[in-house]
């Protein structure tokens, strides 16, 4: 009888940590771009996908003339965000290999950079 109570709080233990551990999962977040090589003017799709981020992460798109945009938006602090996905199209003007990158920014600091790489055909 002994050995069976020992058994069974040492399970009870064990189901604890697993439920712990499973709970507490790492942010997770993705940017790519499809296709990853097209001709010029044909569009690109940017994707950029959020696992376990809090809701109020603003995203600064860092464009390859140099130029940002920013988007942001309205968000309860106390309200996790499971499961986010936000699209872009793009029409790439000149050929060579592109880079967009995105950095996750809460009050204005930026502390998540992702970038995605793909190459645009047939621009002179």
């Amino acid at each position: 009888m002994r050995k069976v109570y020992l058994f069974a709080v040492g399970f009870v233990l064990l189901l604890a940590a697993f439920v712990a551990a499973v709970e507490k999962k790492e942010p997770k977040s993705n940017l790519r771009a499809t296709p990853r090589v097209v001709m010029v003017g044909r569009p690109v799709l940017l994707h950029l996908s959020l696992y376990g981020y809090d809701a109020c992460s603003g995203v600064r798109w860092h464009w390859p003339d140099g130029t940002d945009s920013t988007v942001e938006s309205d968000c309860d602090p106390d309200d996790p965000l499971d499961h986010e996905s936000r699209r872009r199209y793009i029409r790439p003007e000149n050929g060579g290999d592109w880079e967009i990158c995105v950095s996750l920014e809460r009050s204005g600091d930026a502390y998540k950079r992702l970038c995605a790489r793909f190459y645009v055909g047939g621009g002179e």
